[in-house]
């Protein structure tokens, strides 16, 4: 047989092999295991190299989360242990749909408290999630949190440090307080008004169960009136915690009440919590009111709070909560934006929004992928000379554009320090291969790989030896620089 020929039956069927995902295939379902050479929607595990500015060549399909990073490394910003903790925890909480349900440990801290009440007995069953009412009613939400089986506990042990384990008026609290938990998951169970001459304490903590359990059951008019009056009420022990339950019912009621009353409820939570942090005498409530604020302003002015989020997010340092206001970021900019797979996107706010803040502006710009866009990060860059633009404009030239060469020749000026260095010398090599500058695109290739290799992550390195193979000059050179090394692997049983 031919030499020549056996040697190139040979490499095509090794670029088959290697242009192929290997899959492991299972009998009893359409589940495989999926070889990833470079990944597009996420950065290559572990998570935390991304997290800690191992960022290697950033495609524009990556999700925003993880562009917020490249934009803020590629400025030459950072991220202290601690926030990149709360980033990799963001992106496993989505990739690996986790989801912070009420928590077993506080139920248990609750009953384990009123066991300690003489006669209390064994304690109810308690489900933390609630249908809602029709016509949703098969859609649950989460009715009671673990600051409410906590706090409960806590007054228990306090009251029982008062009164003694075995006073009947105690085992009336822990009765009352189970009809409260009890609509956690269902009904309308209120607990009675206590006689006149009860114990004062105890009096008021009866009104506050009251109210929490108009509050739980959905009663949500009764419940704020209730909390009114007891933020009137000097004696009341749970007078300064009144006016912030007095905003969380009203959020509550925007959240399940129909749709023509949501944005009046938003507005009257907003103007509470906005009197909550005016107040000097309510400040242990202050940073609550403040997380329960953020969560009112992205619901009723979502464009502004984005604005803010924004503005916070690119700031040097970054904000002291980073997961939750990447998140709320994040989930923002999909409403306006769209979310899917391929990044089309659909608009559905004014363009200027979008451009208030350069970030923003950047991570639409960079995964929008027509002409206007082109223009647009080509603009910003001759504006700026910043480096998040500069890789956005070469992420989108082609060679016959006329700003190419420019836009090179500023690729060619990224130092090898900085976080943008490997994908701004992918584009310019893109280009030159993109051109017919094949000789010229293998010395930058070959240069880069011999100096560099060691810093590029592997779907970097995969992804610059494809390249290079387009650009070999003999079948040994092809073979070569065709061999790949897996990235990853990934169980694809649901197609993504």
């Amino acid at each position: 047989m031919n030499r020549n020929l056996s040697r190139s039956h040979f490499a095509i069927a090794l670029v088959v092999i290697l242009l192929s995902q290997a899959q492991w295939s299972f009998a009893c379902g359409p589940f495989s295991l999926d070889t990833i050479f470079s990944f597009t929607v996420h950065p290559e595990y572990p998570l935390e190299k991304f997290a800690a500015g191992d960022i290697g060549i950033v495609p524009p399909s990556y999700a925003r989360s993880y562009l917020f990073v490249a934009y803020r490394y590629f400025n030459g910003d950072s991220f202290d242990q601690a926030q990149q903790q709360a980033l990799v925890d963001l992106w496993h909480d989505r990739l690996d749909l986790r989801w912070e349900a009420g928590d077993e440990q506080a139920v248990k801290t609750w009953t384990t408290a009123r066991q300690k009440v003489a006669g209390a007995g064994e304690p109810p069953k308690i489900e933390v999630f609630r249908n809602r009412e029709k016509p949703n009613e098969y859609d649950s939400y989460l009715n009671c949190q673990n600051d409410a089986f906590e706090t409960a506990a806590t007054t228990l042990e306090a009251r029982i440090a008062r009164l003694g384990a075995d006073q009947s008026a105690l085992k009336q609290w822990v009765d009352a307080q189970d009809q409260v938990f009890a609509n956690c998951s269902e009904g309308q169970h209120i607990p009675a008004e206590s006689p006149a001459d009860a114990d004062v304490l105890l009096r008021a903590d009866r009104q506050y169960q009251i109210a929490a359990a108009n509050f739980y059951s959905g009663n949500f008019a009764a419940a704020k009136t209730l909390f009114e009056s007891i933020a009137a009420d000097t004696k009341s022990p749970w007078r300064a915690n009144a006016p912030y339950l007095i905003a969380r019912t009203l959020l509550r009621k925007a959240s399940l009440g129909p749709e023509e009353t949501k944005k009046e409820s938003h507005a009257e939570a907003e103007q509470q919590l906005n009197k909550i942090l005016a107040n000097s005498e309510l400040k242990s409530s202050h940073e609550a009111a403040k997380r329960l604020l953020s969560v009112v302003r992205l619901r009723l002015r979502p464009e502004e709070r984005l604005h803010e989020l924004a503005v916070s997010l690119a700031s040097k340092g970054g904000p002291a909560n980073l997961k939750q206001e990447l998140w709320d970021y994040t989930v923002l900019l999909d409403q306006f934006v769209g979310d899917n797979e391929a990044h089309h996107q659909k608009i559905t706010v004014p363009p200027t929004v979008l451009r208030d803040d350069d970030m923003t502006d950047w991570i639409v710009t960079f995964q929008a992928n027509d002409a206007e866009a082109r223009d647009h990060a080509l603009a910003r860059w001759e504006a700026t000379s910043s480096v998040p633009w500069l890789v956005a404009a070469l992420s989108k030239i082609d060679p016959q554009n006329a700003n190419a060469s420019k836009l090179q020749q500023a690729a060619a000026k990224i130092p090898a320090s900085s976080k943008a260095f490997a994908t701004g010398s992918f584009h310019s090599i893109r280009l030159d291969i993109a051109a017919g500058r094949s000789a010229e695109a293998r010395t930058k290739l070959d240069d880069l790989l011999q100096k560099h290799r060691t810093s590029f992550n592997v779907s970097a390195l995969n992804m610059l030896q494809g390249e290079r193979m387009l650009v070999s000059n003999n079948l040994d050179d092809f073979l070569v620089y065709s061999q790949r090394m897996p990235a990853g692997f990934s169980w694809n049983e649901d197609g993504r």
